[in-house]
């Protein structure tokens, strides 16, 4: 890749990450407005559980294939 293409995609991730961003801040805001903390932050929690436990499984299914 050339330095203009590599310095595109890392700028769409930084754009990208903006967004998840805002978007997380617009939902966090609503959440607080209808459960207590301790929801929301277990929220939270569970989510980060869930992507932790996901990406091990990806793994696993690769190492099982050899890879």
């Amino acid at each position: 890749m050339s330095d203009k293409e590599v310095e595109k995609v890392v700028d769409d991730e930084i754009v990208f990450r903006q967004s998840e961003l805002d978007i997380i801040k617009k939902y966090h805001a609503q959440f607080k407005q209808v459960l207590p903390i301790k929801k929301v932050a277990r929220l939270y929690q569970a989510e980060e559980d869930f992507k932790k436990e996901l990406l091990r499984q990806l793994k696993d299914r690769r190492d099982a294939r050899g890879n």
